[in-house]
């Protein structure tokens, strides 16, 4: 059967959805309220100032490398985790990690990116090799996502990823913190890819804190970006 072809808006509207994050999230994320239904992620204005830095740092360095300290409830996981699904799931060769502190934290987090998938339109699905409690795969992009629980040895040992999102770090076992954060932080290229590290506050001691420091004093690549008000309209 002969692929039938797009039309000129089909084609804008595509374009469009690959190139504004924005976009793409109100008409093909979904996402989980406090209520439980599931409804369209219409960015709110914690989010929207998340992607207007993230946007400004790509386009000034070729990369991302964000610290951000957060409050609750205001749905900065959740456009982290709509960011690096698109991200991996509309381009080629791009191979994504999720990582937080426990392991249930650890699932709800990646619950995110599999609802993203099972409700993406059909015209944007990626082809899906498998989906599982630990990955996603897409082959014909040979991209994919996978995830893991802070404290194992040798996280992403071996691996070259472009994206990462690194949740509650202030809450990762002190023991294998800095280890795993330096081996995850070698495995990104260094002039590319993004690497998402959030937390919640959890004293002055530990790789988050340590993380953070280094953002202030200009030691290290990345910027900090602080949210602690929490917004009406804010979502989980």
């Amino acid at each position: 059967m002969a692929t039938q072809k797009l039309t000129k808006e089909q084609i804008a509207a595509r374009k469009r959805l690959l190139e504004d994050f924005e976009f793409y999230a109100k008409h093909s994320i979904k996402i989980r309220t406090k209520a439980g239904d599931i409804v369209p992620l219409v960015l709110n204005r914690v989010q929207k100032r998340l992607l207007k830095r993230v946007i400004a740092q790509m386009e000034t360095t070729g990369k991302v490398r964000m610290v951000i300290l957060k409050g609750r409830q205001q749905g900065l996981s959740t456009v982290v985790s709509a960011f690096i699904y698109w991200w991996a799931s509309q381009r080629k060769g791009q191979k994504g990690i999720v990582i937080a502190h426990v392991a249930k934290s650890t699932s709800t987090l990646f619950d995110m990116y599999k609802r993203a998938h099972e409700h993406m339109p059909e015209m944007l699905a990626p082809h899906t090799k498998y989906s599982t409690k630990t990955e996603l795969v897409f082959d014909k992009l040979d991209s994919g996502i996978m995830v893991a629980t802070a404290g194992g040895k040798g996280l992403a040992r071996g691996e070259t990823l472009q994206a990462m999102h690194l949740s509650e770090v202030g809450f990762w076992p002190k023991t294998f913190a800095k280890e795993n954060f330096n081996g995850l932080i070698k495995s990104l290229p260094p002039h590319a890819g993004m690497c998402f590290v959030e937390s919640t506050a959890n004293g002055v001691n530990g790789q988050f804190h340590d993380l953070w420091e280094g953002a202030v004093a200009g030691i290290n690549d990345f910027e900090v970006l602080a949210y602690l008000i929490v917004l009406p309209e804010a979502v989980a």
